[in-house]
């Protein structure tokens, strides 16, 4: 059984429902016990296209030593309350997560009367590998063609004496922290309009890779360029197809083929429409195809929340029998579905009766080489 991951989480939708594109940066942060440490991410240059929200992610330990000592000219027995807080701050962005432990009861001698007038607690795992995600609609401030936008991490808190303990003592805290950190932008292409170029999709098919679209009430001299780029951000064009006068307003259906001749693991694709006057140009969604896969093919789901229907497209032309399965967190299977794919990337699940909102998993197999893909949907 084979694991395929998606290719991006859609969190905030282009137009039409299509999912976005996604870009994601990753910092590190070594072992430190700084005050506030600053985390950088390069900017979203906006001649990409339109920044739809970003998401942060963070994985954070730290172990945390702790010394107190009596500051009273006579033995006392003290209790501690720990508190260690943890916020990350940024543009639109607050995570705030505190630990606490408990330390004691421990008496401790009269100042001065050492040793036993102090006490080390520690080191202690006060937090290891804690995740966290958020999000952000609140854009301006992560765009610019050069740059970065900036995260503080910042440590606070203190010892706090607890359980009927005196309050004439002294503490030293020391917190060594350490943890990594993502930031992903969700991006649509420039002067998307959904409702002109609309079924685009991008599948590897042998050495060639299969482009298809189709044109809502078509118009005459419509030139439509189509677009590659190894990295996602310079396009370079594979060729040109004109409108046909004969499909003027109609649904006019187009495909084109690319042969493939770069040695980029990753592909993507893009189409560009040009009105007769030569005024008005929008673009297509970007589409993603794996070159060097190993064969498993790539996929998305989309549109994701799911209302009525959602579809699983694929970076490959497959053939087979596949099972489709819609399964609760509880495991059970809700809905099922057995598909014979011929030369097709698409599977599209209508939901034939409607499950109570929440979070499913789609198990899509394939019989023949037994592979499974599985992603996560939210049901509105």
């Amino acid at each position: 059984m084979t694991f395929v991951p998606q290719r991006s989480s859609a969190q905030c939708l282009c137009s039409g429902g299509v999912a976005p594109t996604a870009i994601t940066y990753l910092d590190t942060i070594p072992v430190t016990n700084a005050a506030s440490t600053t985390i950088s991410f390069p900017k979203f240059d906006p001649a990409i296209g339109t920044l739809g929200c970003v998401s942060f992610d963070d994985t954070i330990s730290g172990v945390t030593t702790t010394t107190a000592w009596n500051l009273q000219n006579s033995k006392w027995s003290y209790s501690f309350l720990l508190l260690v807080d943890n916020t990350i701050t940024g543009p639109g962005v607050l995570s705030d997560k505190s630990f606490t432990k408990i330390y004691g009861p421990d008496s401790l001698n009269a100042k001065g009367n050492s040793p036993g007038d102090s006490i080390t607690y520690g080191p202690d795992s006060l937090f290891t590998n804690i995740k966290d995600q958020k999000f952000s609609t609140s854009t301006a401030s992560y765009l610019g063609a050069s740059g970065n936008v900036n995260f503080i991490y910042s440590l606070g808190g203190g010892l706090n004496s607890i359980g009927g303990g005196g309050l004439n003592y002294g503490d030293q805290i020391v917190t060594n922290y350490w943890g990594t950190f993502k930031l992903t932008y969700y991006w649509c292409p420039a002067g998307l309009l959904a409702n002109l170029i609309s079924n685009f999709s991008a599948a590897k098919n042998g050495n060639n890779v299969q482009l298809k679209w189709q044109a809502q009430n078509e118009q005459k001299d419509i030139g439509y360029d189509i677009e590659y780029s190894t990295d996602g951000s310079n396009y370079f064009s594979a060729g040109s197809l004109k409108s046909n006068d004969a499909d003027e307003g109609t649904l006019a259906s187009y495909q084109f083929q690319y042969s493939i001749s770069s040695g980029s693991e990753k592909l993507f694709f893009r189409i560009k429409r040009t009105s007769a006057d030569g005024k008005s140009i929008v673009y297509s969604v970007i589409k993603t195809v794996n070159i060097n896969s190993g064969g498993i093919a790539g996929y998305h789901t989309y549109p994701n929340p799911v209302k009525s229907y959602t579809m699983i497209e694929f970076d490959q032309v497959l053939s087979g029998n596949y099972i489709v399965d819609l399964v609760n967190t509880a495991g059970q299977i809700v809905q099922h579905k057995e598909v014979s794919l011929s030369g097709s990337n698409q599977i599209r699940l209508d939901l034939t009766s409607h499950p109570a909102t929440g979070i499913y998993y789609l198990q899509v197999k394939d019989q023949n080489k037994i592979h499974q893909y599985i992603s996560k949907i939210v049901i509105e």
